[in-house]
């Protein structure tokens, strides 16, 4: 008996060269993935509306795709054989093509080689075209008009392509060559044109090797034309493209900038991506078709318990899929079947190229799957090793697998990610002392399965390595028990898997023994799963999605000692809370429910008492032994590999534990396996989602009030840092835009989606009852937020209910997170300004106890980090308060009608903290005025202030005693009220006026109005500035000098100077401070402007000086007497002067007349009586200082 492979499985496929030569499709076997891409083509040519007619095709090395190329090809191309081979796989997908009616497709086909993309297509269509061509001239007869109208043009375009160069070719010539191929096709046979590139990844390497000499922008407008010519049409699009790759086209471009990279996958985007990866049964059929034995009978008659026993140690999912597996496996003996299951996966892990599937089964290398039947065969063989027959006296096997992958893929097999595993397993190999033929088997059966295995669904488990090593399960299993003594493989006890050492001296027995002395024996189950596998909290899902609440279940592990103290415990982490009791003995779980019954009470407790826990405390144990050896044991420090071995054994137990958690919860028939109680109700779920439903009824019974919103910035515990921004914006918002549409929130910030989320689908921000478009906040009215309608009515019953008391933010907090309401903080905020808003004429902030007329930011976010220093109070008015009310309505500009006492005081505040600094520093003001203001100070109540504090201040009693006040004692409140309120607000301009009367007393300034006596100062200062040397003087010339200021501020700067501190920060003795400077500055002036005036010169006509005094003239007066002082004066003469002036000059000359005496004798007089002014007018300014 001989076993051979069959012919077309020994040669690979060129897309080209088989297509054109004789070789037929009748080898090709139709996978699952072949007819799911021929339907999407189907799809495609039946389509009306326009969809992908451009298809990329990845996949490794060997899957067949180069197969379904040529396969593809010649279905469209209308091949008799490829349709019955269609019809074999699927009689129904057969139907379907015949039903499209596809008509003929012209293939243009390509292989990839280093050549430019445009050049490629234009060979492959020069080719195509001739031999579409020729196809026309086999048949016998005349053609028919459109045939002959076909050949002609075809001829044409098959012309015109030879005749262009390599040079001379171009992305437009090319893609309309391939418009009219397609269109010439479609009107002789109804088909079209069908492209296949395959092996593309060559062409893209050299785009990216030669970005100047080729573009894919080609391909693109390609597939835009298919496209397109489908959309004009109502036929079938005509041209259909593949291209046939490893891998993205983006990957072949690693060298090129990001910007190319990002426009070869624009490019990629129009074609539709098809991940051509068979699955393992495909695998397994193309094995059991490739693989011939010439004598079936012939076979070891325990081929199929072989497979029987694999199959029962494999994880290979249903029933039905492990039948259909078995029979490919019998079909591919002579390999063994853990080797037909694994060899796939095993070759698209190391993703060789040609070492593919066939190559392995096919090609004559060492160990391969012939040459090794070919070492095994008899000496009276008469096959040669080219005829591929040789006889059959054993299996090839998984040992056989792993000499050929060595042999095959030599160094490039220990140079690849996972060369230190193949390292590690050749070390292994040559540690063996006396090395068996078993033992090396096994040993290479544990490298494959380990490597490759799970892909295949192989684990290196007892059962499997038993089932594959075509030996005795005794001699098996003693071998694994030496080669595990030896240090040579490891064993995982609770996964039952063995795998290579990897080369540690660590004694990871030893250390678990010592670990197992370590830990207390008698160490509860649940305090141990709590330590190193704390439980994951449950979500009540439906209610969740319901309300737009999270609601979690925190999850607890309880002994039949601590589960009485976790009930009373009233805090939680979670909403609610499950409470597994793990009894340390299963006789005591009667016992421990009826307790339980007894005393479990609370609404958001569910407790769970599982069975049969005896298992699961031996594996919890020993992972806590692993645990403490990774923690303790320090002979690992400098261990890398036994470190990774005991991680590793943490993460497959780690594994098992979960998996013995969650069936808790669901065990592997699909039931429950614990006993539940609720408020002393023992019940019985089904499985977990029974489980889900039950945490959602209690959730909707117990938070019957939750609010519904849908926000998950907000709708949380603990809000974050980002969401606690966008809440401060909002409220914010809330507070400034309250009228305005979407709060005037611009665009889409993370502000707007909390505010659509909680206050404009709600309703409760929407348009008022009034003709300007304005918003406003109000209690929302939809039923579909009953829970919403619910916290809204109980922060303002809550306000009501405390009957003008102050009610505290925290304890508005604790009571909507608390059932039926529990609300999440993140939005309580929102509800309470939202609240505060829509009655804000009622509802008083208060923070610290004292009132807050105006909130701010900064009050904003002291109120989300500190709520209980915050308190609100709803205020109410009775009997004759609301007659006080109307005569201060037009005190403060308010109509008589507003009844509410919060806009008079929040009216007045505004006064009073609207005003400078120095009024409400400075005492110089009446009784009245300094009694109203500090009552305003001090105010920490509004309706305390409007109608006690105030009236007191003002001389009246109070009219919260006295309920049924006189009319007389309500208007003589108003009256002082309003004049205490007028001083108030004109004391800054009544120390203004006094600071320009003394700045006009101590410089002589002789203008009427504030602004002309700056003028006349200004001009004075500006002559004396270049002169002045005195650092103070100087700094007083320079701002009276100034010409920007207005009229106050040219004062105010002047005051500044003068005192050190603008005036509207002016303390009472900073007023005695500008005097004195102002005195000092004056005699500087006084004493410098004399001495430089001589140095005066007259303007000039062009020369700008004061137009509003241009007629003020200077003087300078200077009288010397003999030993006595010079006294030296310079005044002004200004216009309103003038004539008051001239009638005393004329009064004097005229007594000086009337005396006969001499001219001398006159002017001595006028310089005697010169001398008497000028020493009085000292006098005056000394008395003044």
């Amino acid at each position: 008996m001989a076993v051979s492979i069959r012919g077309s499985f020994q040669r690979s496929i060129n897309l080209v060269r088989d297509f054109y030569s004789t070789r037929d499709v009748d080898s090709y076997i139709v996978t699952s993935k072949a007819c799911e891409l021929i339907k999407r083509v189907i799809e495609t040519i039946t389509a009306k509306q326009v969809i992908g007619c451009a298809w990329s095709i990845t996949g490794p090395y060997g899957s067949g795709k180069s197969s379904f190329a040529l396969f593809l090809a010649h279905l469209l191309r209308g091949n008799a054989d490829a349709l019955n081979k269609l019809t074999d796989a699927d009689p129904a997908l057969t139907n379907r093509l015949e039903s499209a009616n596809p008509g003929i497709y012209c293939p243009v086909l390509v292989v990839g080689s280093r050549e430019p993309l445009s050049l490629a297509l234009l060979n492959g269509l020069i080719h195509g075209v001739d031999s579409f061509r020729a196809s026309f001239a086999r048949h016998r007869g005349k053609p028919s008009k459109k045939v002959a109208a076909c050949r002609s043009e075809l001829g044409n375009i098959f012309e015109e392509a030879k005749a262009v160069t390599s040079s001379d070719v171009s992305d437009d010539i090319v893609v309309d060559l391939y418009q009219r191929t397609a269109a010439a096709v479609h009107a002789a046979t109804n088909g079209g044109l069908l492209l296949i590139v395959d092996e593309l990844g060559k062409l893209l390497e050299y785009a990216a090797l030669y970005p100047d000499r080729s573009d894919l922008y080609i391909l693109q407008c390609l597939a835009e034309r298919a496209s397109r010519i489908g959309d004009s049409s109502d036929v079938a699009s005509p041209l259909l493209i593949f291209s046939i790759s490893h891998q993205a086209f983006d990957r072949y471009a690693g060298r090129m900038t990001r910007t190319q990279r990002d426009e070869w996958r624009k490019v990629q985007g129009r074609f539709e991506d098809f991940a051509f990866v068979e699955p393992v049964s495909e695998t397994l059929r193309l094995l059991a078709h490739a693989v011939q034995v010439d004598n079936q009978d012939q076979l070891p008659k325990d081929g199929m318990s072989v497979i029987d026993n694999l199959l029962n140690a494999a994880y290979l999912g249903s029933r039905d899929y492990r039948a259909q597996i078995r029979k490919y496996l019998a079909d591919a003996l002579p390999l063994h079947p853990a080797v037909s299951l694994i060899v796939g996966p095993l070759f698209r892990r190391l993703a060789q190229n040609k070492r593919s599937l066939f190559a392995f089964l096919a090609s004559g290398e060492p160990n391969s799957f012939l040459y090794t039947f070919a070492n095994q065969a008899s000496e009276t063989s008469t096959h040669s090793l080219s005829e591929g027959h040789r006889i059959l006296q054993s299996r090839y096997r998984l040992d056989h697998l792993y000499d050929y992958i060595v042999g095959a893929v030599g160094s490039a097999l220990f140079s690849e990610r996972m060369g230190k595993f193949w390292a590690e397993t050749e070390a292994v190999l040559l540690r063996l002392k006396s090395p068996s033929e078993l033992a090396v088997r096994c040993i290479k059966q544990v490298a494959l399965l380990g490597y490759a295995g799970p892909l295949a669904g192989l684990p290196p488990t007892t059962k499997l390595l038993c089932a594959s090593a075509d030996e005795s399960t005794e001699k098996v299993k003693a071998t694994l028990d030496f080669l595990r003594e030896e240090r040579l493989v490891t064993y995982r006890p609770f996964k039952d898997e063995y795998h290579i050492w990897q080369g540690s001296e660590f004694d990871l027995d030893a250390a678990l023994q010592e670990a197992r002395l370590q830990l207390p024996a008698r160490t509860p189950l649940a305090t141990l799963l709590t330590d190193i596998l704390p439980p994951t909290p449950m979500v009540a899902r439906r209610h969740s999605f319901r309300t737009g609440t999270t609601r979690i279940f925190e999850v607890i592990y309880a002994s039949d000692e601590t589960w009485i103290s976790n009930l009373q415990n009233q805090h939680w982490s979670g909403d609610g809370r499950i409470i597994y009791v793990l009894p340390e003995h299963d006789g005591e779980i009667n016992t421990l429910l009826s307790t339980i019954q007894e005393l479990a009470d609370d609404s958001l407790t569910l407790l769970a008492v599982p069975h049969g826990m005896t298992a699961l405390r031996e594996i919890v144990r020993e992972l806590a032994c692993l645990q403490w050896v990774r923690k303790n044991a320090d002979e690992l420090q400098g261990d890398d590999v036994a470190r990774q071995e005991i991680d590793q054994q943490i993460a497959d137990l780690t594994i098992y534990v979960e998996h013995c958690l969650t069936s808790l919860l669901t065990d592997d028939e699909g039931r429950n396996p614990c006993s539940w109680i609720y408020r002393g109700e023992q019940f019985r779920l089904q499985n977990e989602r029974f489980l889900q439903d039950k945490l959602s009824q209690i959730c909707d019974q117990v938070f019957s009030d939750t609010p519904e919103v849908w926000n998950e910035l907000l709708n949380r515990r603990k809000p974050s840092a980002s969401a606690v921004k966008g809440l401060k914006q909002l409220l914010v918002a809330m507070l400034e835009n309250d009228t305005e549409y979407r709060l005037n929130i611009e665009k889409y910030p993370a502000e707007y989606g909390m505010y659509a989320s909680i206050l404009l689908s709600t309703g409760i921000h929407r348009p008022a009852d009034d003709d300007f478009g304005h918003w406003h906040f109000a209690r929302p009215i939809s039923p579909e937020y009953p829970g919403c309608i619910a916290v809204w009515d109980e922060i303002a019953d809550a306000l009501k209910a405390a009957r003008g008391q102050r009610v505290s933010v925290q304890m508005l907090y604790g009571r909507l997170c608390i059932p039926p309401y529990g609300v999440r903080e993140g939005l309580i905020p929102v509800f309470l300004l939202a609240v505060y808003k829509s009655a804000q004429d009622e509802i008083a902030f208060y923070e610290n106890g004292t009132f807050v007329p105006n909130i701010d930011f900064q009050t904003i976010e002291r109120f989300l980090k500190n709520p209980e220093k915050f308190e609100l109070q709803w205020v109410e008015i009775k009997g004759s308060r609301a007659e006080l009310l109307q005569y201060l309505a037009p005190l403060v500009g308010l109509p008589a009608s507003v009844e509410k006492p919060l806009p008079f005081v929040l009216r007045i505040l505004k006064r009073i903290h609207g005003l400078p600094p120095y009024v409400r520093r400075t005492v110089d003001l009446s009784k009245t005025a300094l009694n109203v203001r500090e009552a305003l100070d001090r105010a920490k109540e509004p309706t305390t202030l409007l109608f006690e504090d105030l009236p007191e201040a003002c001389g009246v009693n109070s009219f919260l005693e006295n309920s049924e006040s006189s009319l007389d004692e309500v208007q003589s409140f108003v009256e002082r009220l309003q004049e205490a309120l007028r001083e108030l607000g004109g004391a800054y301009d009544v120390l203004l006026t006094d600071l320009q009367n003394q700045i006009a007393s101590v410089f002589h300034l002789h203008s009427k109005t504030p602004n002309d006596r700056r003028q006349e100062l200004a001009n004075r200062a500006r002559f004396l500035l270049p002169y002045a040397s005195e650092t103070k003087l100087k700094a007083f010339l320079v701002r009276a000098s100034d010409e920007v200021l207005d009229t106050q501020g040219w004062y105010e700067s002047l005051s500044s100077l003068l005192a050190s501190r603008p005036p509207v920060q002016w303390r009472d003795e900073d007023h005695l401070l500008f005097s004195n400077s102002l005195r000092e500055v004056s005699r500087g002036f006084s004493t410098l402007e004399p001495i430089i005036f001589d140095l005066q010169e007259e303007p000039s006509e062009d020369s700008v000086h004061d137009t509003n005094s241009p007629t003020v003239k200077r003087v300078r007066l200077s009288v010397t007497m003999q030993y006595e002082d010079e006294h030296e004066q310079v005044v002004s003469i200004h216009p309103e002067d003038r004539k008051l002036i001239e009638q005393l000059c004329q009064r004097l000359q005229s007594e000086i007349a009337k005396e006969d005496v001499t001219l001398e004798t006159k002017i001595a007089a006028v310089a005697q009586l010169s001398n008497q002014l000028l020493i009085q007018r000292k006098a005056i300014r000394k008395s003044h200082e």
